[in-house]
């Protein structure tokens, strides 16, 4: 676990087996001819990284002395890595409802490689909708959970937050992140005058919270 990782690599990975032992030389080899470094964990379980890779899946071994590897095993769903370049618009009120626009390279092969993603703020995750056309499919939109969700934060006026791509199925997000901010919405308390003639001209205060957004 996880069952899938970006080609990027760096994701750990738990391997679950049988008769593993510690030792330094303990490593996890790939069909792709990589190899990582395990630690062990108990004699059923180790961790490694996933490896940087061009291959749309990988089987797993793993040797005890670094050499001789057992047979294959767990499979690895690998998927292309997006460069993301900018999110529009990149701010927004603190009780979300915005729609956004990701876009980046190779978001369109994520998608075509995965099927659905989601975008991430923070660790808080919205369904993504596919902007497809025949000249352009490296986009997806998405809308924007509110502030506290993201940030548990009751009161704030103003957060910035990452905001990453991740496959629907897994909960690895891609390397690549954007920001986007959090602002407090304008809320009105008082009004004065409350009147004035229909040809205007009268000069109004208002008086509130966050009026500096307005």
């Amino acid at each position: 676990a996880p069952r899938s990782a970006p080609s990027g690599g760096g994701v750990l990975l738990t391997v679950i087996g049988k008769h593993f032992v510690d030792l330094p030389t303990l490593t996890c080899g790939f069909s792709d001819g990589s190899t990582t470094p395990a630690r062990y964990l108990t004699h059923t379980r180790l961790e490694c990284e996933s490896p940087l890779t061009n291959a749309t899946s990988l089987r797993l071994r793993v040797a005890t002395n670094g050499v001789d590897f057992g047979e294959e095993g767990a499979s690895l769903n690998v998927w292309p890595e997006p460069s993301l370049s900018s999110i529009e618009p990149d701010e927004g009120v603190d009780d979300g409802g915005d729609l956004i626009i990701v876009r980046g390279r190779d978001v369109g092969h994520l998608l075509r490689s995965v099927g659905s993603v989601d975008c991430v703020f923070g660790a808080v995750r919205t369904q993504a909708t596919w902007l497809r056309n025949e000249h352009d499919d490296d986009a997806v939109s998405c809308v924007t959970p509110t502030a506290f969700e993201v940030t548990q934060s009751p009161q704030m006026s103003r957060a910035v937050v990452p905001v990453r791509l991740a496959p629907t199925h897994t909960q690895v997000a891609s390397e690549a992140v954007l920001s986007f901010t959090y602002v407090a919405r304008p809320h009105l308390r008082s009004l004065s005058p409350k009147m004035g003639p229909a040809r205007g001209g009268t000069l109004v205060t208002m008086k509130g919270a966050n009026l500096n957004r307005t």
